[in-house]
C-alpha cells in the first residue's frame, strides 16, 4: 500500500521559556495565565500555543508559543493498531495516575501521523533509506520528539455536507475513534515522546470549511450540546489516563476559524457570537483540568488561520 506520510503536518512550537519565532498562525489567547479558560469576546496575550491547523483551543501541560518546523520526507511503519482495548474503567486513582511520563522537551518538532495506523493495518510498511522502520522510530532519528493525533466521536458515522448531500464516514473501520486514539497513544508514551491530543469534537473533518456536529449531538440544544462535549472529552482523557497515555496537550476543538458546533441546524458555537463559542471551549477545557486537579493548571490557547 502506498503510505502516506504526505499527511504528516509538520508542527513547531517553542516552550514558555522561549518567545514565539516564525509562528505561521496567528494565535490568540481567550483565557487568563492562572485559569487559562475561554472568555466571551476575542483577546491576545502572552502563553499562546500553535498547532498545525487554522485554529483550536489548546491545553498544554507545559507551555506554549510558536515556531517553525519540517518534516523528513522518508516514511515508516507503525504498530499502531488497536489491538488492545483501552483502561475499562478510568475512575477513582486513574484521575490522578502519572500515567505517560510528560514530555517538557526545550522545543517541540512533531507530526500528525493519525493516518499511519489505518496504513499499518492494511499492510503497508514505510523505509527510510532503504531500511524499514517503525514511525515513532523512524521520526525519533530525525529529530521528532513530539506526535499530535487527531481524534473523532464516531467516524463510522456519514456527515451531512453543508453544501449538500453526504460525507462518506472518516473511517467505516472506525480508525480515529477513542480506542484507536488510545491504542496508537499508549505507543507514543512508551517510545518517550509527547503526544499531543487533537479533538475534532465531530464524527468528520472539521476545519474553516466544515464544523458539523456529531450525530449523537446534532439535536441537542445548546446546554445539552454543552454538557455532551463536556462529558465526551471527560471520558476521553480519563480513558487515556488509565491506560498509560497521557496527552501533554489537549487541542479543544480543530481550525475553529469559523467557530464549532455550526451545523446541522442552529449553530451554537459561531465566531459572530463569543459567549457560545466560549461557552463550548469551556466545557472541554473544563473536562480536561477535572481529569487531575492537583496537577498546575495547563496553559490554553486558541488558534485561527490569518484572514485577508
Amino acid at each position: 500500500m502506498k503510505h502516506r506520510f504526505s499527511y504528516a503536518i509538520a508542527l513547531g512550537v517553542a516552550v514558555w521559556a522561549g518567545a514565539s519565532c516564525g509562528s505561521s498562525s496567528t494565535a490568540e489567547n481567550l483565557g487568563s495565565a492562572e485559569d487559562g479558560s475561554a472568555e466571551s469576546g476575542s483577546a491576545s496575550g502572552p502563553g499562546s500555543s500553535t498547532s498545525s491547523g487554522s485554529g483550536s483551543g489548546v491545553i498544554s501541560a507545559s507551555s506554549s508559543g510558536g515556531n517553525s518546523g519540517s518534516t523528513s520526507g522518508s516514511g515508516a511503519s507503525s504498530d499502531g493498531g488497536a489491538d488492545s482495548a483501552p483502561g475499562a474503567d478510568a475512575q477513582g486513582d486513574a484521575t490522578v495516575a502519572d500515567s505517560g511520563s510528560a514530555s517538557n522537551p526545550p522545543f517541540v518538532l512533531g507530526a500528525d501521523i493519525t493516518f499511519t495506523q489505518e496504513d499499518v493495518a492494511g499492510g503497508a510498511t514505510f523505509v527510510d533509506n532503504g531500511v524499514t522502520l517503525p514511525i515513532l522510530q523512524l521520526l525519533k532519528n530525525h529529530g521528532f520528539n513530539y506526535v499530535r493525533l487527531r481524534t473523532f466521536v464516531d467516524p463510522t458515522q456519514p456527515a451531512p455536507n453543508p453544501a449538500g448531500g453526504t460525507f462518506a464516514p472518516y473511517s467505516p473501520q472506525g480508525f480515529g475513534d477513542l480506542t484507536h486514539t488510545v491504542a496508537f497513544g499508549q505507543e507514543i508514551k512508551a517510545a518517550g515522546m509527547g503526544f499531543l491530543l487533537d479533538f475534532h469534537m465531530s464524527d468528520y473533518w472539521a476545519d474553516p470549511g466544515k464544523q458539523i456536529k456529531p450525530a449523537a449531538w446534532a439535536n441537542d440544544d445548546l446546554p445539552t450540546l454543552t454538557t455532551a462535549l463536556h462529558d465526551y472529552t471527560l471520558n476521553a482523557i480519563q480513558q487515556l489516563v488509565a491506560a498509560g497515555a497521557r496527552p501533554d496537550m489537549v487541542q479543544v476543538g480543530n481550525e475553529i476559524t469559523p467557530g464549532m458546533e455550526l451545523t446541522p441546524g442552529t449553530a451554537f458555537g459561531p465566531t459572530s457570537n463569543w459567549k457560545q463559542l466560549a461557552q463550548l471551549l469551556n466545557a472541554g477545557i473544563g473536562a480536561v483540568r477535572e481529569v487531575d486537579p492537583s496537577r498546575r493548571a495547563p496553559r490554553t490557547s486558541t488558534t485561527r488561520s490569518p484572514t485577508g
